[in-house]
C-alpha cells in the first residue's frame, strides 16, 4: 500500500525513477502494473527505447512486466497493454504474454478492459 501511494504520488518521471530505484525489489505484481502505468503518464512523448538507454531501474521494471504479464488479472493486462502502446513498447514477448493471458481470461474481461487492451 505504501509503495502504491508513492508510485501514484510521483509528479515527474524522475520522481518515479527514484521510487523504482529504492523499492523495485519489494514490488508485488500490482506495484509493477501501477509503476508502468505511472511511467506511461509521466514519460511525455518519450518511448521505451529512449527510457531504457537512460534509466537502468526502468529496464528492471520492464523485465518484471515480462515475468508477470500472462498471470495478470484482466484490469492489469489492459493497463499494461495501454501503457505499452502509449510508450511505443514493441517487445514481442510482452505482447505475446499479454495476448496469451487475455485468451485464458477472456470471459472475465469487462468493457473497459476490452477497450484498453485493443
Amino acid at each position: 500500500v505504501v509503495i502504491d501511494r508513492r508510485l501514484r504520488a510521483a509528479e515527474s518521471f524522475s520522481d518515479l525513477i527514484l521510487v523504482l530505484s529504492e523499492s523495485l525489489a519489494e514490488f508485488d505484481t500490482g506495484n509493477v502494473v501501477i509503476a508502468l502505468s505511472a511511467g506511461a503518464k509521466l514519460a511525455d512523448d518519450r518511448s521505451v527505447s529512449s527510457l531504457q538507454a537512460t534509466y537502468p531501474s526502468w529496464v528492471a521494471l520492464l523485465g518484471r512486466i515480462l515475468g508477470c504479464a500472462r498471470e495478470l488479472e484482466p484490469r492489469g493486462q489492459s493497463m499494461v497493454a495501454y501503457s505499452a502502446a502509449k510508450l511505443a513498447w514493441r517487445e514481442e514477448r510482452v505482447l505475446f504474454e499479454l495476448a496469451a493471458g487475455a485468451v485464458e481470461k477472456a470471459q472475465s474481461y469487462g468493457a473497459t478492459d476490452i477497450a484498453k487492451i485493443c
